[in-house]
């Protein structure tokens, strides 16, 4: 099976992480563990970082990063997630809140429980109808963000972001770097759909004293207890996967 390390050609060089990587111990090169946060059960996986591009549904279909909300989402990309400003303006062309196409990202203040999307460019007259400002922006006025009634109290929660097209292998491995959420139920019914390839390469992280036949394993990673599950990718030497 062809490795699928993620491909880091036109990802911006200074995109660095800015908030604190994930708080278990990954020098133990364990596939799980669980641990108690904000009194709630959360198991962390620890993934090979070929397996990254196997992840590309679930980035697509969504996750969550824990930021400071009450801010605007120009702010969250840029002074949280400390991406270039040129990156924002020139790559992340397409933007939705609440499945609402966003003009002024300046002005657009998440909320606990916030849907964003992220976007490149889109082909044909629906892609250049929603990208920011662009020439059609008017064709979607009626569903378009208003942005009334926003919370601004800062305060530390949860967002959910969604990634498409081009920006899935570009951006992806910056959040598997710091650490995503996705609920169990979420992360079972993904590895319903994967192959033993997946499980093999897992295996490869757990301790060679530690046997476990591939079938335990599957069952093992799909029937996890806690309501969420915390990805991140460690590298082969055992760090987690970074950034240029």
């Amino acid at each position: 099976m062809t490795d699928c390390r993620s491909d880091t050609r036109g990802r911006p060089k200074d995109l660095s992480p800015s908030l604190p990587l994930l708080d278990t111990d990954m020098a133990g090169q364990s596939i799980s563990r669980e641990t108690t946060e904000d009194e709630e059960n959360i198991t962390t996986f620890v993934l090979p970082e070929n397996l990254v591009c196997r992840l590309h549904p679930l980035l697509q279909a969504g996750f969550y990063v824990k930021v400071t909300l009450g801010v605007s989402i120009e702010e969250l990309l840029s002074v949280q997630f400390g991406f270039d400003e040129g990156y924002i303006s020139g790559r992340i062309t397409i933007v939705f809140l609440d499945h609402r196409p966003v003009d002024d990202i300046g002005s657009a203040i998440i909320a606990e429980g916030s849907s964003i999307g992220l976007s490149a460019a889109m082909p044909g007259l629906v892609g250049a109808a929603m990208r920011r400002h662009g020439f059609y922006a008017g064709l979607r006025n009626s569903i378009a963000y208003g942005g009334k009634g926003c919370d601004r109290t800062e305060k530390e929660g949860m967002v959910r972001i969604k990634l498409f097209n081009l920006l899935i292998p570009e951006l992806g491995p910056f959040f598997l770097n710091k650490g995503i959420y996705v609920a169990s139920d979420e992360w079972s019914a993904f590895l319903s759909r994967e192959p033993d390839y997946f499980f093999e390469e897992l295996k490869k992280l757990l301790p060679e004293d530690e046997p476990i036949p591939l079938s335990a394993l599957r069952k093992a990673a799909r029937e996890v207890r806690s309501k969420w599950v915390r990805l991140a990718v460690a590298k082969a030497a055992g760090g987690l996967s970074g950034l240029p």
